[in-house]
Formats: structure tokens, sequence, C-alpha cells
């Protein structure tokens, strides 16, 4: 962090310059990075949520997925596993929903995947499914089968399949399957 001494004057001042404040007649004292001082400040101004301050002269709007706390000297990346619905502040994603690097909104996790952290989407294994917003996955239950990881079907009659299966087994001839 940038730190300088006041500059004590002996007769009045006026505070005209970007990037300093004078809080009394006779004194001047630059602002601090992270900091906006607009021309005529008598005290120093925190950069505003929502915004960023690459120096004390200049206050910039953050953008859209980015995220920029109060005091922001730069624009910082909305963190995986949250969004950002304004830059002033981070959301968690909830169970189920995904959100990479930089999102604005959570989104459910896509059928086939699930999103156990919310930071990434991972394939459903080969017996699984994962409808539309899992956060874990789903082994294929006993009496059902799983083609792909987004269905879940029942065993046909005369036939019969063992959890995790991505097809049935029929039953052998002569023989009755329940």
């Amino acid at each position: 962090m940038l730190f300088l001494s006041p500059v004590i004057l002996r007769f009045p001042i006026r505070c005209v310059k970007l990037g300093f404040h004078c809080p009394g007649p006779s004194q001047k004292f630059q602002c601090y990075y992270g900091d906006y001082c607009p021309e005529g400040s008598t005290r120093v101004l925190p950069c505003p949520a929502g915004s960023y301050c690459p120096d004390p002269t200049q206050i910039f709007t953050c953008s859209d997925g980015k995220f920029c706390p109060p005091g922001s000297t730069e624009e910082l990346a909305c963190s995986a596993g949250k969004f950002c619905a304004t830059p002033s502040i981070e959301l968690s994603c909830g169970f189920g929903d995904l959100c990479v690097e930089n999102s604005t909104a959570a989104v459910p996790c896509p059928v086939g995947f699930h999103c156990p952290d919310a930071a990434a989407a991972i394939i459903c294994s080969e017996g699984s499914y994962c409808p539309l917003s899992s956060g874990i996955e789903l082994r294929c239950k006993r009496g059902f089968f799983c083609p792909t990881a987004d269905k879940e079907i029942v065993c046909p009659i005369a036939a019969f399949c063992e959890g995790g299966v991505t097809e049935p087994s029929f039953c052998p001839s002569g023989h009755y399957c329940k």
C-alpha cells in the first residue's frame, strides 16, 4: 500500500487536484490506491462496490461477470462455483447448479452431468443417470436400466435388471424373472 505523509501548508489552499483530499483549509493529503478522490474532496472515498479505481483519480464500472468489492483497484473474476448477478457481490450457486468462472447467473447442471461443487460439470458414469440439476450421480436402481445418462427406464416384462445396468437381461427360455 502506498503511504504518503500530509503536506502541511501555512496558508489556506483549495483542494482542486484529482487524487488528493483536503480535510482542513491548510491540509492536503494524497489518496491511496483503492480510493477515489475527485476534485474538491474533503475526505477519502473508498472506491464503491461494483466499481474499480486503478488509481485515486479514476473510477470505472465493473464489467458483467466480474466482481469488484469496495476498494477494488482492478476487476476480479467472479469465482467458479459462484455467480455475480451484479458486480458488487458474489453469490454461491445452489446444489445442482453450475456456475463457471465469470457467471452472471446460476444455471441448472445439464442433463447427463452432475455438479457436486457447482464449479464444473462431470459426465455421469455408465450405469448411472443424472437428470437436470443433478448435484450427485444417481446409480440406476434395481428393476431399472439406464441406456443413457439421462434416462432411467423400468425393466420390461420377461427381463431382469440388476442395479447399475445399461440394458436389461432377458430371462432364459422356460424361466420366470421377477
